[in-house]
């Protein structure tokens, strides 16, 4: 699973290792933690329902590594831990250590036809 986060307006940087990620399926439930070797370009390094992997999509001019800052855009990379099935519900919440956690909730099509399938809130 892919998901490309910024900051909202007037957020705190965001430390990785400090985050928490919570990925809830109609059946199960996986909490995910940074991964620093973990690679969104190989997502092998990533334990399924256990890591998550960052990549800079954008980097903004106060870019630190290892955090979220105003500006960066990036793709947070994680192994679901089972199978996602079409009709299904996604949560994902994001929290960090300070902060207010962010929520998102998707819905997979009915009928999926392609490999890849880019989902909206």
């Amino acid at each position: 699973l892919y998901l490309s986060v910024k900051l909202g307006a007037g957020s705190d940087a965001i430390k990785f290792s400090d985050t928490l990620i919570r990925m809830q399926l109609s059946n199960t439930t996986a909490d995910y933690l940074y991964s620093a070797s973990g690679s969104c370009t190989d997502t092998s390094t990533l334990a399924a329902g256990g890591d998550f992997g960052v990549k800079y999509q954008i980097t903004g001019t106060n870019n630190k590594s290892g955090y979220l800052v105003r500006g960066d855009v990036i793709q947070v990379c994680m192994i679901a831990p089972r199978e996602i099935r079409e009709g299904e519900k996604i949560r994902v919440s994001i929290t960090p250590m300070a902060g207010s956690p962010t929520i998102l909730e998707v819905s997979v099509p009915d009928q999926v036809t392609d490999k890849r399938v880019s989902l909206f809130p």
